[in-house]
């Protein structure tokens, strides 16, 4: 796409601000490559996005009250299955925020979005909820998804005290098992039948699109949505 297409408030790549050191320089353009893909990527592929009937947000932070981190406690303890992602602070990189999805039998599920840069005191009650909920999270029985190196990304948190390492839950990765699978499913073979219902012995093959990554180069969840469904995760705000 030319730039002359991309909006005015967006970063120009080539007109970074002079302050900036090396290092603060690189992260700027960075970041404006990032925001410049995904503007093109809102205007080749539709939204993924899920009716807000089946999902409630919930934030904990310094501002949550005792009875909502109580509604999350009781909703937790009748999961099983979880998804995690996690947010580092832009020009740090220092994890600032833990998001959880619930996997419930029954819809609604919750997001639950922990900010770390607004935590309430460690002494608090609120405090010892988040706690709590954490060790639901962790228990033995439980199945965790991620997209990423979870325990290594979630590892920064162990100061707030919530978990022990080594975290004894089931942590899957799925960014590692996405490109086997992909690899795995490439060609499909679609067998031809006949009018008369009958497997004919020559089979047709189809194909995705060729990768746009190395083998063994990990996925982005963005790209892997657009590769196999067509649709965008809006990085718009993250």
């Amino acid at each position: 796409m030319s730039d002359k297409f991309v909006p005015y408030h967006l970063r120009d790549i080539n007109n970074h601000p002079a302050h900036l050191d090396n290092n603060q320089k690189s992260n700027w353009i960075r970041a404006a490559k990032k925001a410049k893909k995904n503007f093109q990527y809102q205007q080749q592929y539709p939204a993924f996005d899920i009716a807000t009937s089946l999902y409630e947000i919930i934030y904990v932070n310094k501002y949550t009250t005792t009875e909502t981190m109580q509604k999350l406690i009781n909703h937790v303890r009748n999961c099983n299955e979880f998804t995690f992602y996690t947010e580092g602070e832009k020009s740090t990189k220092q994890l600032a925020l833990i998001q959880i999805q619930t996997i419930p039998q029954q819809l609604p599920f919750f997001v639950i979005l922990v900010e770390l840069a607004h935590l309430p005191p460690i002494n608090s009650l609120i405090h010892l909820q988040i706690k709590q909920l954490f060790e639901l999270f962790f228990t033995f029985r439980n199945n965790i998804y991620s997209w990423g190196p979870l325990r290594k990304e979630i590892y920064p948190a162990i100061v707030y005290q919530w978990f022990e390492e080594p975290i004894k839950t089931s942590v899957v990765n799925l960014q590692l098992k996405f490109a086997d699978c992909l690899s795995n499913r490439r060609n499909v073979i679609v067998n031809d039948i006949n009018s008369d219902g009958q497997m004919n012995l020559l089979s047709k093959y189809t194909c995705h699109k060729p990768s746009p990554y190395r083998p063994n180069e990990p996925w982005t969840l963005q790209q892997a949505l657009i590769y196999t469904i067509g649709m965008l995760i809006d990085k718009s705000i993250t």
